[in-house]
């Protein structure tokens, strides 16, 4: 967009200069003048541009851009949604409300605890947004399910409980922390989660659907440990066995953590680590399929 000269004599008193992205937009403040000042006044930080009008009022010159709202609400909206929620920021200023939701409900602040932006959601509330637009227990579990440390360590700070269980699958946020094999981002919400208090031995509710994995997957009464197992690393399970994990502990079946690294065909420095009783791996064994070759003898 390239804007008009200016006159020598200046701008409006009621006009000042925004500047997003790569284009300059000149808006109008909310502005007393009377007569046809008063006609559709912009807000500040708008968008894009229509057209430019001249008013003579009292044989002064306003200049007005009339800027089209929804243009850029849906425009920053949709990017937010898609991950730029440091775009927060601009939408505001540009006249947002803190406590905005899209079409299907969901807030500003949930897209931003989705992705993990703590800055950005610490803004929203130092303009009127409300920690519990974030559900049940400030949706403690779901930072944990996607494995956002820094979030997590700043819901629990300002009240969510570490040891608060879904009421419909008995699932906690070390749970939820403990869906996944991508165990870089979510070691650190366990050691989060574990250094405020979170209990390693509870245990979910048997045979309730749950949202933890992709579909048609029932909860087995089973501890964080059970979990760690089958998805966790050598640190995962160290973690929660320093912390107190019953390392024998059963789910609902009568089976072991030991019974699940079994199960989903875990790597023996797993398995080693679960063993408990008269269970041992030894040191220097082979997979099965190294037996299976043979030796031959040259």
């Amino acid at each position: 967009m390239v804007l008009p000269r200016w006159p020598s004599w200046g701008l409006h008193p009621h006009l000042f200069f925004m500047y997003s992205g790569a284009s300059t937009y000149v808006v109008s403040r909310s502005c007393s003048c009377p007569g046809s000042c008063n006609r559709g006044v912009a807000r500040p930080g708008r968008s894009i541009a229509s057209h430019v009008e001249v008013y003579n009022d009292n044989e002064e010159l306003h200049y007005f851009i009339f800027i089209e709202h929804e243009l850029m609400s849906s425009h920053l909206l949709k990017q937010i949604f898609d991950g730029r929620t440091d775009l927060v920021f601009d939408s505001l200023v540009a006249g947002m409300a803190a406590t905005h939701q899209d079409d299907n409900g969901v807030s500003l602040i949930q897209w931003c605890s989705y992705y993990g932006d703590v800055s950005a959601i610490r803004f929203l509330l130092l303009n009127g947004e409300s920690l519990q637009s974030l559900g049940t227990n400030l949706d403690l579990n779901g930072a944990a399910f996607h494995g956002h440390w820094r979030l997590c360590k700043f819901l629990i700070e300002n009240g969510a409980d570490v040891n608060q269980a879904l009421p419909d699958t008995g699932e906690t946020p070390l749970h939820a922390a403990l869906c996944t094999s991508n165990r870089m981002a979510h070691d650190l919400v366990i050691r989060v989660l574990l250094s405020h208090g979170a209990n390693p031995n509870c245990v979910t509710k048997p045979s309730a659907e749950t949202g933890g994995f992709m579909r048609d997957c029932r909860t087995k009464g089973e501890t964080p440990l059970h979990r760690a197992a089958a998805f966790g690393n050598e640190e995962t399970i160290q973690l929660l066995l320093n912390a107190g994990a019953i390392i024998d502990a059963k789910d609902r079946n009568g089976e072991t953590p030991l019974s699940w690294g079994s199960w989903y065909l875990r790597p023996d420095s797993i398995l080693q680590k679960l063993c408990y009783g008269e269970y041992r791996i030894r040191s220097d064994r082979k997979t099965m399929s190294a037996y299976l070759l043979g030796e031959p003898h040259a």
